[in-house]
């Protein structure tokens, strides 16, 4: 009920497969299928080639983006800072590019998180937690497999905010966009011309580590972890919420 684009969905879970209704699929195709949903949806930078399948837009994935950009700058010039005239070695640039890039990237994905837990404007009642037993029964759901859920999938999943926390969200990236852009100045101007190269090349590396490391790090973590925690039963659910009647795993 999440989703904006059904035919999407259905096809990066693969579930328009014709398969039988004592089919069971292995470990490894469940664990396939949700590592490429996370690279699609976990992995920042290269959901911002897919179409955004639940409500996490693309403007709130750029303004993440930029979130890093500009905090990386901050946080890079005022590791700097503290160098004072000495010259700067290749090891002490790879420490400052590692830190800031793993110093940014806790505010940046708790952001990108509740994003995604922002409910779109208009909508009137497309969650599971809107919905009643009644009216899912009333919808052909089978009400076992919605209370099968488990903890996890009841307090990480079936939560949602209100539509305006995006726009409170949105704020608070840009109050941090005019203050990064405030700490690069106030200490980026002051730098020598060896020290500002030196700074360019940690705010380079800190932004790759963020692309190749970590974000892929969470797209790999985040499949796993469906897979481990929620497994076949996730899929089942997504199916009968999300899908109708497409295939049955159980």
């Amino acid at each position: 009920m999440e989703t904006r684009r059904l035919d999407d969905w259905k096809r990066v879970f693969e579930t328009s497969r014709q398969v039988g209704s004592d089919y069971k699929p292995k470990i490894w195709s469940v664990l396939r299928i949700h590592l490429k949903d996370g690279f699609r949806q976990q992995h920042l930078y290269l959901s911002m080639f897919f179409r955004p399948l639940s409500g996490y837009t693309r403007p709130q994935r750029a303004t993440i983006i930029a979130s890093i950009l500009y905090t990386s700058l901050a946080v890079n010039a005022f590791l700097f800072q503290y160098n004072g005239d000495q010259q700067i070695s290749v090891y002490q640039r790879m420490i400052a590019a590692i830190l800031s890039s793993f110093i940014v990237f806790v505010p940046t994905t708790v952001c990108g998180f509740l994003f995604r837990r922002c409910k779109r404007r208009g909508d009137d009642k497309k969650y599971v937690e809107d919905f009643t037993d009644w009216e899912l029964s009333k919808m052909g759901v089978d009400l076992a497999k919605v209370n099968r859920r488990n903890w996890i999938q009841r307090h990480l999943v079936d939560w949602h905010l209100q539509w305006w926390w995006s726009c409170v969200i949105y704020g608070v990236c840009y109050a941090c966009w005019i203050f990064c852009i405030y700490v690069t100045l106030l200490y980026g101007v002051s730098f020598r011309d060896d020290k500002a190269v030196a700074y360019f090349e940690s705010f380079l590396t800190s932004l790759a580590i963020s692309i190749l490391v970590l974000q892929t790090a969470k797209a790999f973590v985040g499949g796993i972890f469906i897979t481990i925690t929620t497994g076949l039963v996730s899929i089942a659910v997504l199916a009968a919420i999300g899908a109708g009647e497409i295939f049955v795993l159980q």
